[in-house]
């Protein structure tokens, strides 16, 4: 039997993962935020983060999956953003992804 590594904790009402990052993701018109499953196995030793994201925006994929986000447009202010429990965005429509951690989830 498989021995499933990965860390699940449910915080209001919503599921966290152990080893994904809160990140922002702008496109031209939309803004995504939302937790992205970094990988556990990459072969660096130590690796922070910032190097797990860099290393998913770059490995050859085209496609990204991110959970429980928050998506907002840029030319309307919605009073009530659109929440998705998954989420995949096409890497060739992304303008820039930042890593978010001050941020209420």
């Amino acid at each position: 039997m498989e021995e499933n590594n990965e860390q699940q904790i449910v915080e209001n009402g919503r599921l966290i993962l152990g080893n994904s990052v809160y990140v922002m993701i702008t496109t031209r018109d939309y803004v995504v935020k939302g937790n992205l499953c970094l990988p556990v196995n990459t072969g660096a030793a130590n690796p922070t983060p910032e190097n797990l994201l860099f290393y998913v925006l770059n490995c050859g994929n085209m496609f990204i999956t991110l959970r429980n986000c928050v998506i907002t447009t840029k030319d309307t202010i919605e009073y009530i953003p659109e929440r998705v429990d998954c989420y995949n965005i096409n890497l060739n429509i992304v303008e820039s992804c930042r890593i978010i951690e001050d941020e209420v989830r």
